[in-house]
Protein backbone atom coordinates (compact mmCIF):
# COMPACT_ATOMS: atom_id res chain seq x y z
CA UNK A 1 0.00 0.00 0.00
CA UNK A 2 1.25 3.47 -0.90
CA UNK A 3 1.40 6.02 1.91
CA UNK A 4 -1.51 8.50 1.50
CA UNK A 5 0.84 11.50 1.60
CA UNK A 6 3.34 10.08 -0.91
CA UNK A 7 1.95 11.92 -3.93
CA UNK A 8 2.12 15.26 -2.12
CA UNK A 9 5.68 14.59 -0.94
CA UNK A 10 6.94 13.78 -4.44
CA UNK A 11 5.09 16.75 -5.93
CA UNK A 12 6.62 19.05 -3.32
CA UNK A 13 10.08 17.71 -4.17
CA UNK A 14 9.66 18.15 -7.92
CA UNK A 15 8.09 21.61 -7.83
CA UNK A 16 10.73 22.76 -5.32
CA UNK A 17 13.67 21.85 -7.56
CA UNK A 18 15.88 24.92 -8.07
CA UNK A 19 15.54 26.63 -11.44
CA UNK A 20 19.20 25.79 -12.07
CA UNK A 21 18.23 22.10 -11.90
CA UNK A 22 14.86 22.24 -13.65
CA UNK A 23 13.52 25.31 -15.44
CA UNK A 24 10.61 26.77 -13.52
CA UNK A 25 8.49 27.48 -16.63
CA UNK A 26 8.63 23.80 -17.67
CA UNK A 27 7.48 22.24 -14.40
CA UNK A 28 3.77 22.80 -14.95
CA UNK A 29 4.08 21.45 -18.52
CA UNK A 30 5.52 18.10 -17.45
CA UNK A 31 4.12 14.68 -16.72
CA UNK A 32 5.71 13.29 -13.56
CA UNK A 33 5.52 9.60 -12.66
CA UNK A 34 6.91 7.86 -9.60
CA UNK A 35 7.91 4.38 -10.77
CA UNK A 36 9.82 1.48 -9.19
CA UNK A 37 8.81 -0.27 -5.98
CA UNK A 38 7.70 2.95 -4.26
CA UNK A 39 5.45 3.96 -7.14
CA UNK A 40 4.06 0.43 -7.36
CA UNK A 41 3.17 0.51 -3.69
CA UNK A 42 4.70 -2.78 -2.56
CA UNK A 43 6.22 -3.22 0.91
CA UNK A 44 9.75 -3.02 -0.47
CA UNK A 45 8.97 0.51 -1.65
CA UNK A 46 8.94 1.69 1.95
CA UNK A 47 12.07 0.01 3.28
CA UNK A 48 15.53 1.54 3.80
CA UNK A 49 16.78 0.44 0.35
CA UNK A 50 13.97 2.11 -1.60
CA UNK A 51 14.46 5.33 -3.53
CA UNK A 52 12.25 7.59 -5.60
CA UNK A 53 12.61 6.62 -9.25
CA UNK A 54 10.94 9.49 -11.10
CA UNK A 55 10.14 9.78 -14.80
CA UNK A 56 9.64 13.34 -16.07
CA UNK A 57 8.18 13.65 -19.57
CA UNK A 58 8.07 16.84 -21.61
CA UNK A 59 6.53 17.67 -24.97
CA UNK A 60 9.16 17.31 -27.69
CA UNK A 61 9.63 21.04 -28.19
CA UNK A 62 9.87 21.70 -24.44
CA UNK A 63 12.35 18.86 -24.08
CA UNK A 64 14.45 20.32 -26.90
CA UNK A 65 14.48 23.66 -25.07
CA UNK A 66 15.43 21.88 -21.84
CA UNK A 67 18.36 20.14 -23.57
CA UNK A 68 19.46 23.36 -25.28
CA UNK A 69 19.56 25.14 -21.93
CA UNK A 70 22.23 22.66 -20.82
CA UNK A 71 20.26 21.15 -17.94
CA UNK A 72 20.92 17.54 -17.04
CA UNK A 73 18.70 14.75 -18.38
CA UNK A 74 19.49 12.80 -15.20
CA UNK A 75 19.08 14.18 -11.69
CA UNK A 76 20.80 11.97 -9.11
CA UNK A 77 20.03 13.35 -5.66
CA UNK A 78 21.79 11.32 -2.98
CA UNK A 79 21.27 13.99 -0.32
CA UNK A 80 17.52 13.57 -0.18
CA UNK A 81 15.98 10.89 2.03
CA UNK A 82 15.01 8.70 0.30
CA UNK A 83 17.50 9.14 -2.51
CA UNK A 84 16.03 10.41 -5.78
CA UNK A 85 16.81 9.43 -9.35
CA UNK A 86 15.07 11.45 -12.06
CA UNK A 87 15.06 10.82 -15.82
CA UNK A 88 13.92 13.66 -18.07
CA UNK A 89 12.61 12.40 -21.43
CA UNK A 90 10.43 13.63 -24.27
CA UNK A 91 6.98 12.28 -25.10
CA UNK A 92 8.25 10.62 -28.27
CA UNK A 93 10.71 8.60 -26.16
CA UNK A 94 7.79 6.95 -24.37
CA UNK A 95 5.65 6.58 -27.48
CA UNK A 96 8.47 4.75 -29.27
CA UNK A 97 8.85 2.31 -26.37
CA UNK A 98 5.12 1.70 -26.27
CA UNK A 99 5.09 0.96 -30.00
CA UNK A 100 8.12 -1.34 -30.33
CA UNK A 101 7.32 -5.02 -29.84
CA UNK A 102 10.44 -5.67 -27.75
CA UNK A 103 9.66 -2.89 -25.23
CA UNK A 104 5.90 -2.31 -25.38
CA UNK A 105 4.85 -4.87 -22.75
CA UNK A 106 7.44 -3.67 -20.25
CA UNK A 107 6.64 0.03 -20.59
CA UNK A 108 2.92 -0.63 -20.39
CA UNK A 109 3.60 -2.28 -17.04
CA UNK A 110 5.90 0.49 -15.77
CA UNK A 111 3.42 3.25 -16.58
CA UNK A 112 0.32 1.43 -15.34
CA UNK A 113 1.97 0.43 -12.05
CA UNK A 114 3.49 3.81 -11.28
CA UNK A 115 1.99 6.76 -9.42
CA UNK A 116 1.19 9.81 -11.53
CA UNK A 117 2.16 12.95 -9.63
CA UNK A 118 1.30 15.41 -12.40
CA UNK A 119 0.08 14.61 -15.91
CA UNK A 120 0.00 17.66 -18.14
CA UNK A 121 0.71 15.52 -21.24
CA UNK A 122 -2.32 13.26 -20.59
CA UNK A 123 -0.20 10.11 -20.58
CA UNK A 124 -2.90 8.23 -18.67
CA UNK A 125 -5.22 8.71 -21.66
CA UNK A 126 -2.49 7.43 -23.97
CA UNK A 127 -2.07 4.38 -21.73
CA UNK A 128 -5.77 3.55 -21.87
CA UNK A 129 -5.48 3.30 -25.66
CA UNK A 130 -2.29 1.26 -25.33
CA UNK A 131 -3.93 -1.24 -23.00
CA UNK A 132 -6.72 -1.78 -25.54
CA UNK A 133 -4.02 -2.48 -28.11
CA UNK A 134 -2.29 -4.82 -25.65
CA UNK A 135 -5.47 -6.89 -25.28
CA UNK A 136 -5.76 -7.20 -29.04
CA UNK A 137 -2.12 -8.34 -29.25
CA UNK A 138 -2.38 -10.89 -26.41
CA UNK A 139 -2.89 -14.02 -28.58
CA UNK A 140 0.23 -13.33 -30.67
CA UNK A 141 2.25 -12.25 -27.62
CA UNK A 142 1.35 -15.43 -25.75
CA UNK A 143 2.29 -17.62 -28.69
CA UNK A 144 5.61 -15.87 -29.35
CA UNK A 145 6.65 -15.93 -25.69
CA UNK A 146 5.64 -19.54 -25.21
CA UNK A 147 7.71 -20.63 -28.22
CA UNK A 148 10.73 -18.68 -26.96
CA UNK A 149 10.30 -20.24 -23.51
CA UNK A 150 10.10 -23.71 -25.06
CA UNK A 151 13.31 -23.15 -27.06
CA UNK A 152 15.20 -22.13 -23.93
CA UNK A 153 13.73 -25.08 -22.02
CA UNK A 154 15.05 -27.50 -24.64
CA UNK A 155 18.43 -25.73 -24.65
CA UNK A 156 18.58 -26.06 -20.87
CA UNK A 157 17.92 -29.80 -21.01
CA UNK A 158 20.39 -30.33 -23.86
CA UNK A 159 23.19 -28.46 -22.09
CA UNK A 160 22.49 -30.23 -18.80
CA UNK A 161 22.62 -33.63 -20.55
CA UNK A 162 26.08 -32.78 -21.92
CA UNK A 163 27.34 -31.56 -18.55
CA UNK A 164 27.79 -28.00 -19.82
CA UNK A 165 27.42 -26.26 -16.48
CA UNK A 166 27.83 -22.65 -17.62
CA UNK A 167 25.66 -23.07 -20.72
CA UNK A 168 22.95 -24.85 -18.70
CA UNK A 169 23.01 -22.00 -16.17
CA UNK A 170 22.73 -19.34 -18.84
CA UNK A 171 19.84 -21.08 -20.57
CA UNK A 172 17.87 -21.91 -17.45
CA UNK A 173 18.04 -18.27 -16.32
CA UNK A 174 16.64 -17.19 -19.68
CA UNK A 175 14.06 -20.00 -19.54
CA UNK A 176 12.87 -18.88 -16.10
CA UNK A 177 12.57 -15.26 -17.20
CA UNK A 178 10.49 -16.27 -20.22
CA UNK A 179 8.32 -18.60 -18.14
CA UNK A 180 7.47 -15.76 -15.75
CA UNK A 181 6.86 -13.28 -18.56
CA UNK A 182 4.67 -15.77 -20.41
CA UNK A 183 2.64 -16.53 -17.31
CA UNK A 184 1.93 -12.83 -16.89
CA UNK A 185 0.59 -12.78 -20.46
CA UNK A 186 -1.45 -15.90 -19.73
CA UNK A 187 -3.11 -13.84 -16.99
CA UNK A 188 -3.66 -10.99 -19.51
CA UNK A 189 -1.16 -8.73 -17.77
CA UNK A 190 1.96 -6.90 -18.99
CA UNK A 191 5.13 -7.73 -17.06
CA UNK A 192 7.85 -5.72 -15.26
CA UNK A 193 11.63 -5.72 -15.56
CA UNK A 194 13.56 -8.59 -14.04
CA UNK A 195 13.96 -7.19 -10.52
CA UNK A 196 10.25 -7.43 -9.72
CA UNK A 197 9.17 -10.10 -12.21
CA UNK A 198 8.90 -12.98 -9.73
CA UNK A 199 7.06 -10.84 -7.17
CA UNK A 200 4.63 -9.67 -9.83
CA UNK A 201 3.88 -13.24 -10.96
CA UNK A 202 3.55 -14.48 -7.38
CA UNK A 203 0.91 -11.84 -6.72
CA UNK A 204 -1.14 -12.69 -9.84
CA UNK A 205 -2.58 -15.96 -8.51
CA UNK A 206 -1.82 -19.10 -6.48
CA UNK A 207 -0.69 -20.70 -9.76
CA UNK A 208 1.76 -17.83 -10.19
CA UNK A 209 3.17 -18.48 -6.73
CA UNK A 210 3.53 -22.16 -7.67
CA UNK A 211 5.44 -21.24 -10.83
CA UNK A 212 7.83 -19.02 -8.86
CA UNK A 213 8.54 -21.96 -6.53
CA UNK A 214 9.28 -24.22 -9.51
CA UNK A 215 11.57 -21.58 -11.00
CA UNK A 216 13.46 -21.07 -7.75
CA UNK A 217 13.97 -24.83 -7.45
CA UNK A 218 15.37 -24.99 -10.97
CA UNK A 219 17.67 -21.99 -10.53
CA UNK A 220 19.23 -23.24 -7.31
CA UNK A 221 19.62 -26.89 -8.32
CA UNK A 222 23.29 -27.94 -8.63
CA UNK A 223 22.75 -31.47 -9.97
CA UNK A 224 22.48 -31.10 -13.76
CA UNK A 225 20.34 -34.22 -14.09
CA UNK A 226 17.84 -32.66 -11.69
CA UNK A 227 18.04 -29.35 -13.57
CA UNK A 228 16.73 -31.09 -16.67
CA UNK A 229 13.88 -32.71 -14.73
CA UNK A 230 13.04 -29.43 -13.02
CA UNK A 231 12.90 -27.69 -16.41
CA UNK A 232 10.46 -30.34 -17.64
CA UNK A 233 8.22 -29.70 -14.63
CA UNK A 234 8.13 -26.02 -15.58
CA UNK A 235 7.36 -27.00 -19.18
CA UNK A 236 4.44 -29.21 -18.12
CA UNK A 237 3.11 -26.45 -15.85
CA UNK A 238 3.35 -23.82 -18.59
CA UNK A 239 1.62 -26.01 -21.17
CA UNK A 240 -1.28 -26.68 -18.81
CA UNK A 241 -1.68 -23.00 -17.93
CA UNK A 242 -1.40 -21.90 -21.56
CA UNK A 243 -4.12 -24.34 -22.62
CA UNK A 244 -6.43 -22.90 -19.97
CA UNK A 245 -5.97 -19.40 -21.41
CA UNK A 246 -5.49 -20.01 -25.14
CA UNK A 247 -7.29 -23.29 -25.76
CA UNK A 248 -5.83 -26.52 -27.24
CA UNK A 249 -3.58 -24.94 -29.87
CA UNK A 250 -1.02 -27.16 -31.57
CA UNK A 251 1.80 -24.65 -30.99
CA UNK A 252 1.60 -25.23 -27.23
CA UNK A 253 2.89 -28.82 -27.41
CA UNK A 254 4.45 -28.86 -30.89
CA UNK A 255 6.08 -25.47 -30.67
CA UNK A 256 9.07 -26.43 -32.90
CA UNK A 257 6.76 -26.48 -35.91
CA UNK A 258 6.11 -22.78 -35.35
CA UNK A 259 9.61 -21.63 -34.35
CA UNK A 260 10.87 -19.13 -36.92
CA UNK A 261 14.34 -18.58 -35.43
Amino acid sequence: MRRPDLKKEVAKYFFSLPKEVFAEKLKAKATVLLSGSTGWGIAEGSDSRADWDIHVLLADNDHAAYVKSGQNLIIDDKNHNPQVFVQVRNKTWLQERLQKTETSVLYRWIYTHGLFIHDNLKIETLLAKQLAKFKAELPSLRKAHHIQFSVRRLDTASCAARGLTVAAGMNRAEMVKLALQTFSLIKSQPYPYGKWLAKHVKELSPAGARLVTLCERCLFETDLAKVSQSAKEIRDFMEREMEKAAGPNRWIHYWWEFNEN
